[in-house]
């Protein structure tokens, strides 16, 4: 077993691929009762493997752990900052689907594409789109949660 795990960290897109046939497996049980939960928890394991072994490459770079520090509280002001305009403006971002749908699918061709062309100016694009359209998911979720 643990042969098999280290063979997967140092082939991501094995993690990749798998995390993607997940979700997918997720969604074909999210109404099954303790099933869909089963399938959440091992998402989240499979999850934690592909990024465990990147934050702590992060964390061993110089300014690593600054750096992976600054990204968890700028992550958590944002989502806590986005969810509460949505909770407390009380509007309906319904309207933002389509265009967030059309993003998160751009992001992901760009970041396939990134896996074989590396341009700076590539990986710019991809990074703000991702933030522009994980914003916009957040605002859009958080109010049908709440709706």
């Amino acid at each position: 077993m643990e042969q098999g795990l280290s063979s997967m960290l140092r082939h991501p897109i094995i993690l990749m691929v798998l995390n993607f046939g997940i979700l997918f497996l997720l969604m074909a049980v999210q109404r099954v009762p303790v099933v869909n939960v089963l399938v959440t928890l091992l998402f989240a394991g499979v999850m934690g493997a592909s990024l465990g072994p990147a934050i702590a490459q992060a964390v061993s770079l110089p300014g690593g752990s600054g750096i992976v520090t600054n990204a968890l509280l700028l992550t958590t002001a944002i989502f806590f900052s986005l969810s509460l305009y949505a909770m407390v403006s009380g509007k309906s971002f319904s309207f933002l689907g389509s265009f967030l749908f059309t993003g998160l699918i751009i992001v992901v061709i760009l970041s396939l594409v990134q896996i074989f062309w590396h341009p700076a100016v590539l990986q710019v694009i991809v990074a703000g789109m991702g933030a522009l359209v994980f914003s916009g998911l957040i605002l859009f979720d958080t109010a049908r949660i709440l709706s």
